[in-house]
């Protein structure tokens, strides 16, 4: 099913939910051969319009769905509004109904990559008095020789887009930067893996920010997964200048830009 849905451009946190890599639902046209799908990635807690809408996909068919399927995920989340990308806008005339009066916003998404053909400029390590470490076994069951106390702060982020953590080690990589005390103080990991790219998110705790821990663990981590053949993929929104200043500094090169939209629901 994912090589009907999916291509190179495709999100990969939602390309993962498809691939049954990440925790998400799906909804497709056709149940053997589907062009076109809704998907929700609980990561992200947003949802995503895969392909072109089938001609056999009616309005009023559409809006009974949304309204019996997605408006109690919403309610269920807690969320007054509707988050979508969609690869097509050709999803719009059925959306509209939805919002009655209201208007949906959007923004921009700005995706950065990684390329291992592309030779190393420069290099990063880790700032004294930091250190660096793998996000391996022993260190996420708390069976490392030294066990941070706030290590919930990296298995709550984990869980937050993997089913497990045998999940995780199976199929992603990541790094911790820890304080002299062991404390865990920045983390980077994969966040959706689909073939052989993953997203990759980062997370620092706010006493640790501004200190180069997020971009000198991203580049960390995409020097690893070029080390397996992977590369690397980076999202954030237009307005999030540190953002993409840390992915620029990580090595990362802007691929491309799509549009986020959101409205009220129900309708306010």
């Amino acid at each position: 099913m994912a090589k009907q849905l999916l291509h190179d451009k495709s999100d990969v946190m939602f390309a993962g939910v498809v691939a049954g890599n990440h925790p998400g639902l799906l909804w497709v046209d056709h149940p053997d051969k589907p062009t076109c799908a809704l998907v929700w990635s609980t990561g992200l807690s947003g949802f995503a319009f895969l392909g072109v809408p089938s001609k056999s996909i009616h309005p009023a068919a559409f809006t009974a769905f949304f309204q019996t399927q997605i408006g109690p995920i919403l309610l269920q989340k807690d969320l007054s509004y509707f988050e979508f990308s969609r690869e097509s806008k050709e999803w719009d005339p059925l959306l509209t109904p939805i919002m009655d009066s209201s208007r949906w916003e959007t923004s921009t998404q700005f995706v950065y990559r990684s390329s291992r053909d592309q030779g190393e400029k420069s290099s990063l390590v880790i700032p004294a008095p930091y250190y660096s470490i793998e996000l391996g076994e022993s260190f996420l069951r708390g069976r490392d020789t030294v066990i941070p106390r706030n290590l919930d702060f990296v298995t709550d982020y984990l869980h937050e887009y993997w089913y497990s953590i045998d999940d995780f080690l199976e199929k992603g990589y990541g790094y911790a930067a820890l304080t002299t005390d062991h404390e865990v103080a920045s983390i980077c990991m994969s966040t959706a893996v689909y073939q052989s790219t993953h997203a990759i998110g980062v997370e620092t705790l706010e006493p640790y920010r501004q200190k180069g821990l997020s971009s000198t663990l991203a580049y960390q981590l995409k020097n690893r997964l070029h080390q397996e053949a992977a590369t690397v993929w980076w999202d954030c929104m237009d307005s999030n200048i540190a953002s993409q200043k840390t992915a620029e500094k990580a090595g990362l090169h802007l691929s491309h830009r799509y549009e986020i939209a959101w409205f009220s629901y129900p309708a306010q």
